[in-house]
């Protein structure tokens, strides 16, 4: 049997200690938007990144289905997912719950004087084009050193829900949240800045 470098001899424990050494925290990410549509571009990479307190990265799944003798076989469909969630905390002026619902108006014009148009006898709601609304994310998961040890992209998102925000007199100390779900196409993660030191 070939030799383990993590679990044989000397210079494996030495390996696995630096590793265990090195273990994430759940603390350490930064949300970066690249890419936000219209009169957004540009807002993201400042305004939303600096106050997000809790992001999903996103999972896959192969599909499969029962093949001969009960044995699980791939369909050939990969999912991707297709939302994740963010919370931010608010500051004095509620710029990135704004920026969320300008976005979501983009979308979705729901203005009184134009968030219908008249056809026919049937109000139909106005809705833009796919391309016109979408924007591009990054979430870099970080080491304590500050570098990135992995960065998701999230291709074509855009916010589809925005929950709502519970206020309460009886919790004086606690800082006000929101969180909002995005819709996605797709996702890739870069991790080779860390593929280097793995054999």
């Amino acid at each position: 049997m070939a030799e383990s470098r993590v679990r044989d001899g000397d210079k494996g424990i030495d390996l696995l200690v630096s590793r265990v050494g090195q273990v994430l925290q759940a603390n350490r990410f930064v949300v970066e938007f690249t890419k936000l549509p219209g009169e957004l571009a540009g807002l993201g990479s400042d305004n939303l990144s600096i106050l997000c307190t809790n992001a999903t990265l996103p999972g896959k799944e192969i599909e499969t289905q029962s093949h001969i003798r009960h044995r699980l076989m791939p369909t050939g469909q990969v999912g991707y997912g297709d939302s994740i969630d963010f919370t931010f905390l608010c500051d004095q002026l509620f710029m990135d719950r704004i920026i969320i619902e300008e976005w979501q108006r983009m979308i979705h014009n729901a203005s009184v004087e134009t968030r219908t148009v008249l056809e026919g006898d049937r109000d139909t709601q106005i809705f833009r084009f796919y391309n016109d609304f979408i924007g591009e994310c990054k979430i870099h998961v970080l080491r304590k050193d500050g570098t990135a040890a992995v960065t998701y992209t999230i291709y074509e998102c855009y916010p589809v829900s925005l929950a709502p925000i519970e206020l309460s007199m009886e919790e004086a100390d606690t800082p006000l949240k929101f969180t909002y779900t995005m819709n996605y196409k797709h996702w890739t993660a870069d991790y080779s800045a860390a593929m280097g030191d793995i054999e």
